[in-house]
């Protein structure tokens, strides 16, 4: 994804989302998804994401909320491109 600057150009912004459990498991039709954003500096590999993760995604009956999550990874400005 690129960002127009109106003064120093276009910048490259690297994204992604990982999710778990995968797509291919199959989850009860009113399952939760949640999305998590991380720190400035963080990403998924984070334990504080992780957890967050396993926890949100564990069933009922272990405590959690059985559902999806949708990890968003943002690297932020990290490479300056010419204008176009």
């Amino acid at each position: 994804m690129a960002l127009r600057r109106a003064q120093s150009g276009t910048a490259l912004i690297r994204s992604g989302i990982d999710i778990f459990p995968p797509l291919s498991v199959t989850l009860l039709s009113d399952s939760p998804l949640v999305i998590l954003n991380h720190g400035l500096t963080g990403g998924s590999h984070e334990s504080y994401v992780r957890n967050m993760v396993l926890n949100i995604a564990a069933p009922w009956a272990q405590g959690g909320l059985g559902g999806r999550v949708a990890v968003v990874n943002v690297g932020g400005s990290i490479e300056r491109v010419a204008d176009l």
